[in-house]
């Protein structure tokens, strides 16, 4: 089973992927919540966001919230690269 996602206070980058999670689960999409976690610093959503417009961040990350990164990545309209 998933784990919920959670809202928190207003402006957390954590949050505001959460949010674009249960919009994504909602079955909408979730590009407006991903930048602007991005934009807060939240690393799962820079690389979504970067991975939108064909960009590649070098170097590796810790995913913050690996549970939600598959559902917002379908969400946000970008799908698996197989390589």
């Amino acid at each position: 089973m998933a784990r919920r996602a959670e809202s928190g206070p207003p402006g957390h980058p954590g949050a505001l992927f959460g949010m674009a999670a249960m919009t994504a689960r909602a079955g909408g999409r979730c590009a407006v919540p991903v930048a602007e976690a991005a934009r807060h610093g939240h690393a799962d959503a820079e690389r979504l966001l970067a991975g939108t417009v064909g960009l590649r961040i070098s170097g590796t990350w810790t995913m913050p919230d690996p549970e939600f990164f598959d559902e917002v990545r379908i969400g946000v309209g970008k799908p698996l690269l197989t390589l």
